[in-house]
């Protein structure tokens, strides 16, 4: 899927989401990213890979704990 990023004002930025959310209701498929969940999705990642990296590896019922936990 083809990402965009933009960087705008607090004025347009409204419009972009309305024009976001009319598409998604007519059934695009839309996911949205804000720098806070990127730095989050980056943190985990490179975690893992440090993770893997040292060899420790997580078991499913590990991986499931820790989502369980975290909600």
């Amino acid at each position: 899927m083809p990402v965009i990023h933009v960087k705008t004002n607090d004025e347009v930025m409204p419009r972009i989401l309305g024009f976001i959310d009319t598409l998604s209701r007519e059934g695009a498929d839309i996911e949205i990213l804000d720098n806070k969940i990127y730095a989050y999705e980056k943190k985990q990642i490179d975690r893992s890979l440090q993770d893997i990296e040292n060899g420790k590896i997580y078991t499913i019922d590990e991986v499931e704990r820790e989502l369980v936990g975290a909600s």
